[in-house]
């Protein structure tokens, strides 16, 4: 990684730092069993939660909320939030068959900015003139991965 990169990725890692430390905070407030039941999650050995995300595991510690990939590694702070919003705001529920908006997320419209800019943008800079070319990219990612990325 150029350090240009390694910039940006420090300055998103501490905009983002005091999100992930308010749910850490908050995962304590809920009952472990709780946070397994409603979020279909996996019980590991130990305090420990696992979730399966974009074709990847990872272990979410509680009541710390410490979220490390499968391999040990600290997760990425975006994957981090994402994963700790799951646990803290599933409700076990069914799932419905329906598409929602990011909007109709649960605080889903305060990061609207954020997805637009950072997801929006660069699918209509990359792909806008070509929206075959992103039906095609999201088929490959499906056979060659078995998930879908964006």
């Amino acid at each position: 990684m150029n350090e240009r990169a390694d910039e940006r990725t420090s300055d998103r890692a501490s905009v983002y730092q005091p999100a992930l430390d308010r749910l850490r905070g908050r995962l304590a407030d809920h009952s472990f069993e709780e946070l397994i039941r409603r979020s279909g999650a996996n019980r590991l050995d130990g305090a420990r939660i696992g979730l399966r995300c974009v074709g990847r595991d990872y272990v979410i510690g509680y009541p710390d909320g410490i979220v490390l990939d499968a391999d040990g590694a600290t997760a990425e702070i975006g994957t981090a939030i994402l994963l700790l919003l799951y646990l803290l705001e599933s409700t076990g529920r069914d799932l419905e068959g329906e598409w929602v908006s990011f909007e109709q997320l649960p605080g889903g419209a305060g990061y609207m900015g954020s997805f637009r800019g950072r997801v929006m943008g660069p699918v209509l800079r990359t792909f806008g003139s070509n929206p075959d070319a992103l039906l095609a990219a999201g088929a490959f990612l499906i056979y060659h991965y078995g998930i879908l990325v964006f």
